[in-house]
């Protein structure tokens, strides 16, 4: 029997996009909105038993859950309390579907996380007679899963009908999407190739940070995480492909620290080849990755006078 050998080349484009809740960027559809973060009064002094109330609230709008890392007293958040001036004496957090304060929560689509601190003054601390003024500052942590998939297909002729296609992907802070680049058919059949006459086929994998402005949010990726991989026909031995550093140059092997923001981007270009292509099937190329998606929400002053100065 005589075997026709074929390298299929799909170019595969993994777009991270990311949102900004800030003025002068417009929110991409599925990202993590900052709906509140506040702190109250903006002006204390020195004799007052008052305390400052911190607030911070962010709705999970992609259609991805996600874990969202709060930690003791949510000092995997607040990073920041002035503490200098200032002691947490309660925190308090909850998300829409758990009412109680734990240190991290998964956080489902549509839900939102609530987080309050009360700040006291420390007993017996000094303010320099000009005042001071106290920064508080955040990070938001959301861990996130994403995946997509693109079905091709291969044809043993021109003229053989079109199969019909599939493709979807998760959505969040991060987008994963498969594009394939046009082969010998063309633009108007993008992600169809003609047996024998494409036979030089490569897959690029792009990551690609936000391009929004604002207060744009940054994706650390887990590149140990990354897997790609492709089935039937696009194996040899019958049970999948997996797409891995031997086939691609650049590929994420955990060697890096791979942060990426405002249209930072890392390409990974990978070759399949196929020992017999079954034309009568259609063949699937997937990939998914492990990403957090770091929200700094801004930042709230609070004043710190002297009685003297009233």
């Amino acid at each position: 029997m005589e075997h026709r050998f074929c390298a299929l080349t799909v170019f595969a484009t993994v777009l991270l996009a990311s949102g900004c809740t800030g003025t002068g960027g417009e929110e991409p559809q599925g990202s993590i909105t900052v709906d509140r973060f506040s702190a109250t009064p903006s002006q204390l002094y020195a004799s007052d038993s008052s305390f400052v109330r911190l607030q911070i609230q962010a709705t999970n709008t992609g259609s991805s859950d996600a874990e969202f890392a709060v930690g003791e007293k949510g000092n995997s958040v607040l990073r920041d309390s002035c503490p200098d001036f200032f002691k947490i004496s309660s925190f308090d957090a909850r998300t829409s579907t758990a009412p109680e304060t734990q240190e991290s929560y998964d956080v489902e689509t549509g839900s939102r996380v609530d987080m309050d601190w009360r700040l006291d003054l420390r007993d017996g601390i000094r303010i320099p007679l000009q005042g001071y003024e106290c920064g508080f500052d955040s990070l938001l942590r959301f861990n996130y899963s994403t995946s997509t998939f693109e079905q091709v297909q291969v044809k043993p002729s021109e003229d053989v009908e079109n199969a019909p296609l599939d493709s979807g992907s998760s959505s969040g802070p991060m987008n994963l999407v498969i594009e394939p680049v046009p082969g010998t058919l063309g633009v108007e059949q993008s992600g169809r190739y003609v047996s024998g006459a494409d036979n030089t086929v490569t897959v690029l994998f792009r990551l690609q940070g936000v391009k929004s402005d604002g207060k744009s949010g940054v994706v650390d990726i887990d590149e140990s995480s990354f897997e790609a991989s492709a089935t039937q026909p696009l194996n040899t031995d019958g049970g999948g492909q997996s797409i891995g550093p031997q086939d691609c140059s650049n590929y994420p092997d955990g060697s890096r620290d791979l942060m990426l923001n405002k249209g930072e981007s890392v390409d990974v270009r990978c070759e399949l080849d196929v020992g017999s292509v079954d034309t009568s099937r259609v063949p699937e190329i997937s990939a998914s990755v492990d990403y957090t998606y770091l929200k700094n929400p801004g930042e709230e002053t609070v004043r710190v006078d002297n009685t003297a100065t009233q």
